[in-house]
């Protein structure tokens, strides 16, 4: 069994997602030292316990040896150093430690209600910034919430995980079935407001693969449905809405669609130069400078906006079969087999996944962090191998 103080340290952990924003020292943020401090809380309770090797150990291992090698290869090794000490080393180090431990039902739905929790505040704070000091994104005329993050995107790759698990939850069981409800409803508010097509069409697909797990045919058609009325009735009644989704079909103006198309043929180029090591931790945006087009309607690109493509030109080749493997370990678990809190972890995993098509959602502190914690949580203890 997992110790209290350890589950109830992993959920303040969550809580404090945001506080990787906060800097102390050069190369060093809040978020880092909590991880940290976590990860060895954890150690200390296995003192004497023996250790475990968790079935995701060589994939993650061997990501991890690809970002180190992609540290030198990189322009810039101190910013390189950094992304991989906080995208990689940390939250990986943690996943390890946590996955020592024999984590209940009950255990791991406290952390489901975390993740909830973090995706409820983010919520409220965008929802308050937008509507009493005018705090959005201004693009083309659509004004798109942010909250505590500088682009709108970012804040729905934060949210859509979070509105998967409370919308489980408040199906699924009858324990805080209101409260669900209504910051289901809440995130799914400011998911609009970030006019996040990515993360809409993410989530939209991913309930979809849910109720077919949870209702077979018969839900998953519900859900068609739904999204069918909800999304025709947007595009009818918000004319920002409208636009938003009507300019993805345009590939000739100044719109994100043809950024979108400039930049994965940018990243190709990359790649057909640089197949093997990439251009290094960090390097995407450095090397875009040199890779885009004559005209092209963004200069300054840090990620391809897409997760695969992050993942090939900044980690290697070595990096994309290790990342590629993690995803293949996610369908193999079958964690509709291991409880409610394991199924609505794989099904937040399988909307990070389709939202990495349209964007980068792994490549930043949190966003890393909410990646493993729910890959080690689909598990049961029973598969972990311990090692003789």
């Amino acid at each position: 069994m997992v110790p209290r103080r350890v589950t109830y340290a992993l959920l303040a952990l969550i809580l404090a997602l945001p506080t990787y924003l906060i800097h102390l020292v050069s190369g060093l943020n809040v978020l880092d030292v909590l991880i940290l401090a976590v990860a060895l809380m954890g150690l200390y309770e296995l003192k004497g316990k023996s250790w475990t090797w968790p079935a995701f150990t060589i994939p993650a291992l061997l990501l991890l040896v690809a970002a180190f090698i992609s540290i030198f290869i990189a322009p810039n090794h101190s910013a390189a150093l950094g992304i991989f000490k906080s995208w990689f080393v940390l939250p990986i180090f943690l996943s390890f430690v946590v996955a020592q431990f024999e984590w209940d039902e009950e255990s791991r739905l406290m952390v489901v209600r975390a993740v909830i929790a973090a995706g409820t505040i983010a919520a409220l704070y965008a929802g308050y910034r937008y509507l009493f000091f005018n705090d959005w994104v201004d693009y083309q005329g659509v004004k798109r919430a942010a909250g505590f993050f500088n682009q709108p995107n970012y804040l729905a790759m934060y949210l859509v995980g979070p509105i998967l698990l409370s919308l489980g939850h408040a199906l699924k069981l009858k324990q805080f079935r209101v409260p669900m409800i209504i910051v289901t409803l809440l995130s799914m508010c400011m998911l609009v407001l970030s006019y996040s097509r990515g993360g809409m069409i993410a989530l939209a697909i991913t309930l979809l693969i849910g109720s077919y797990i949870f209702y077979s045919w018969r839900g998953a058609l519900s859900i068609i449905i739904i999204t069918g009325i909800f999304f025709g009735g947007a595009l009818s009644a918000i004319p920002s809405f409208r636009t938003r989704f009507s300019s993805a079909l345009d590939t000739s103006d100044q719109t994100t669609s043809r950024a979108r198309i400039e930049i994965d043929q940018a990243s190709k180029a990359m790649l057909r130069d640089h197949p093997i090591l990439g251009v290094g931790l960090g390097g995407y945006q450095a090397a875009y400078e040199t890779y885009h087009i004559v005209g092209a309607l963004e200069t300054d690109v840090q990620h391809p906006h897409n997760l695969f493509l992050a993942f090939w030109t900044q980690t290697g080749l070595l990096g994309i079969i290790a990342f590629l493997a993690l995803c293949v370990q996610i369908f193999l678990v079958k964690p509709w087999k291991n409880g409610l809190a394991a199924t609505l972890f794989f099904l937040s995993l399988i909307a990070t996944l389709l939202f990495g098509f349209f964007d980068t959602p792994y490549w930043k502190n949190d966003l890393a962090l909410l990646f493993w914690v729910p890959l080690i949580l689909m598990y049961k203890p029973s598969h972990v191998s311990k090692k003789s």
